[in-house]
């Protein structure tokens, strides 16, 4: 009976503000929990790590849930990469978590001096998400362990499930377009059936959840604003003018998904948020998410010009991606290379998705951002004397 009902951004349960404003809860004032879960825990950086740790009070136990090998945080420090970088697990540990689990859990091998976080490191190594000898599965594996040659042949050799189509013009062919708004039909079939009267908004959104074009630069005619635009360009009647709302850069058209990219409790919409734009009987309105009750999803409408701050959402960057979950996906890569490119970006992009992923990319690009690791020193593993010999 105690268990929450909901979930929380650490942000908005630390109560910080904006501009350097003090968090609501910190040393002084702590939080008033037993447990905290703490889940896409790789996206923590230094800063809000330590202000999630101090707002603790000290009977509080923390769980971090996460990925290690997925992008790390963009302000500094690799947090999670860090503390989960050498479980050690006592035999008798081993024991009890089988016995909870049902599973047997290996003994892995313990430093020669006893570390802080000995017994409560825990790798898991089996994925709901897609299958270990999927071809998905052996691509992320290959990703993880580095081998560039094996990760290419899955993605040339994996069937349905897995394509790369080699791009080698410097902006994005009519070809390559087609391909990824074809990713989109059904979502497009929900949203003429919205249009024709059926009202069905749980069969719209689930359509739109479906697929997602994922791009690993802002700018560019390879970047998300590009593809955006040609993507909302396909939505246009032809010969409609779209005219701006009163409170916004402009009015979203009919079948626009948006994302919210600045937090406001006024509206109760949170950096992140993804809702659709429809037109209804009362004019243009844009839906979002709100929860479950008794099961079933609700939703919420909010005329456009209470939005705060958005942009299109049919493509994302693979950063603002992450703690999503897609049943194909898209990954679209600049033509020319950049630092961003690294093997923990493609990784962070392709297990996105449950069942098919197609990346759109020089095959001499891709193998090089496949062969190059982010390298950050946050000097948490030395602080706690857990850096490798």
């Amino acid at each position: 009976a105690r268990l929450p009902q909901g979930a929380s951004t650490l942000h908005r349960l630390l109560g910080l503000g904006i501009d350097g404003q003090a968090p609501g809860y910190h040393r002084d004032n702590p939080l008033p929990v037993d447990l905290l879960v703490v889940d896409e825990a790789s996206m923590l950086d230094l800063s809000l790590a330590l202000q999630m740790v101090e707002a603790l009070p000290p009977q509080a136990r923390l769980i971090l849930l996460g990925d290690k090998d997925q992008l790390k945080a963009v302000e500094a420090g690799a947090v999670f990469a860090a503390l989960s970088a050498r479980p050690a697990l006592s035999p008798a540990t081993c024991a009890q978590l089988a016995a909870l689990t049902g599973w047997p859990v290996t003994v892995l091998p313990r430093a020669q001096l006893p570390g802080p976080l000995d017994d409560a490191v825990v790798w898991l190594s089996r994925s709901h998400r897609f299958a270990a000898d999927s071809a998905l599965g052996r691509l992320a594996a290959a990703l993880v362990r580095g081998q560039v040659s094996l990760a290419m042949d899955c993605l040339q050799n994996g069937g349905e499930e897995l394509a790369l189509v080699e791009a080698n013009g410097p902006g994005l062919s009519p070809q390559e377009f087609q391909r990824l708004e074809a990713g989109y039909a059904p979502y497009r079939q929900a949203l003429s059936q919205w249009q024709a009267g059926e009202r069905d908004l749980a069969a719209l959104f689930e359509a739109f959840d479906r697929y997602r074009i994922l791009c690993a630069t802002r700018r560019g005619e390879r970047g998300v604003a590009a593809v955006n635009e040609r993507l909302c360009a396909s939505l246009r009647a032809p010969g409609r003018r779209v005219s701006p709302a009163p409170f916004a850069p402009s009015a979203p058209l009919p079948g626009q998904p948006l994302m919210i990219l600045r937090n406001d409790p006024a509206s109760q919409l949170f950096n992140g948020d993804i809702g659709i734009a429809l037109e209804d009987e009362e004019g243009l309105g844009v839906y979002f998410p709100d929860g479950a009750s008794a099961g079933a999803r609700t939703w919420r409408r909010l005329a456009p010009n209470r939005l705060p701050l958005w942009e299109t959402a049919f493509a994302l960057t693979v950063h603002k991606s992450q703690g999503s979950e897609f049943a194909a996906v898209a990954l679209l890569l600049p033509a020319q290379d950049s630092p961003l490119l690294t093997r923990e970006l493609i990784y962070t992009a392709v297990t996105r998705a449950r069942a098919r992923v197609q990346v759109l990319a020089r095959a001499e690009l891709l193998q090089q951002a496949m062969a190059r690791q982010v390298r950050r020193e946050g000097g948490l593993a030395e602080q706690l004397g857990m850096s490798r010999s």
